[in-house]
């Protein structure tokens, strides 16, 4: 086994702003290409599944707007493949988005805890830690959406019982609501991290411990997402050109065929399909970028707050002992 050439980047570590954007950029520099083969051979198979139904759903509903104002067999069958298309698009985005966020958060915490970091990773070393990151995925969504359903119930009624008193109330609450839910959702990004880095607790534990930590480090959780999300989106935004560029010809050609139905070329449907997987590719690889902003966010602020730090000196310490 060949020894590490350069120290690894520390997960529990107190850091400015700029030493954690360093740090998400050093990562990505360090494990290009450990990023790269993992995210090739389990979310690039995805994408086409992916690329597969949206394609789909593009020409079913091609096919609708031309036939539209028809009562014809053709409209109805484009109308029923339509619906099973959007169905199996939306099951499958939410498919390749658990495996990509389970699989990053993955390889982060494998690289914090091996020696090598990630160099000779093999697939019985990840799929454990990724099937549990999955799972608690999962686990975590279901909680949070059960949470914010009872608190925004909650909100409702208590707007529906100030606008009965006063309707300046149901304005002041209104505004209450819109500050304190843009300091929940920021805080929130900070569960994700915190359940699937550390599972020495329940999800539960782990989420109310996320969005502890999220509070107290509220600006910096603002400011490294903010960052780091507007590097994933001008990288998700120059990858969707060549899709858009390549249909907004095709449904110029549509409109030309006044009513009547447009079939592409087999080159032009098989270039789109592909461009289509591309753009949903390098769209997940570039939410990279800020869901490790985020993991090292949660590292700087549990080892701030949870003396995450003060137990990794206590474990050297008695390692050399």
């Amino acid at each position: 086994m060949m020894e590490r050439t350069r120290p690894k980047i520390e997960l529990y570590k107190t850091r400015s702003f700029s030493e954690k954007l360093n740090a998400t950029f050093d990562f990505c520099t360090e494990n290009w290409k450990a990023l790269l083969k993992w995210n090739t051979y389990l979310v690039l198979p995805l994408c086409f599944i992916v690329g597969f139904f949206l394609h789909g759903y593009f020409n079913d509903l091609s096919s609708i707007l031309a036939l539209r104002g028809a009562k014809s067999v053709a409209l109805v069958n484009s109308a029923l493949s339509f619906v099973l298309n959007a169905g199996g698009w939306i099951l499958s985005v939410i498919l390749l988005s658990l495996v990509s966020v389970g699989l990053l958060y993955a390889l982060l915490r494998l690289y914090n805890e091996r020696e090598e970091g990630l160099d000779n990773l093999t697939f019985e070393e990840l799929r454990p830690v990724l099937l549990r990151n999955i799972g608690r995925i999962i686990l975590l969504s279901l909680l949070l959406l059960l949470l914010l359903t009872v608190l925004y119930g909650a909100v409702i009624a208590i707007l529906i019982g100030m606008y009965a008193i006063h309707e300046w109330l149901c304005v002041l609450m209104v505004l209450l609501t819109i500050m304190w839910s843009f300091v929940l959702f920021i805080a929130l990004s900070l569960t994700g991290p915190a359940c699937l880095l550390d599972d020495e607790e329940s999800v539960i534990s782990s989420m109310l411990k996320g969005l502890r930590l999220g509070i107290k480090t509220f600006g910096g959780v603002f400011s490294v997402g903010l960052m780091c999300t507007m590097i994933s989106w001008v990288v998700s935004s120059v990858a969707m050109v060549p899709y858009y560029g390549t249909m907004f010809p095709l449904m110029l050609k549509m409109r030309e065929t006044g009513g009547s139905v447009f079939v592409p070329s087999g080159m032009d449907v098989l270039w789109a399909a592909l461009l289509i997987v591309f753009m949903f590719f390098v769209n997940y690889l570039s939410h990279i970028v800020p869901m490790l902003g985020m993991g090292y966010q949660y590292g700087h602020a549990a080892a701030k707050y949870a003396a995450r730090e003060t137990e990794r000196v206590i474990e050297e310490d008695y390692e050399e002992l």
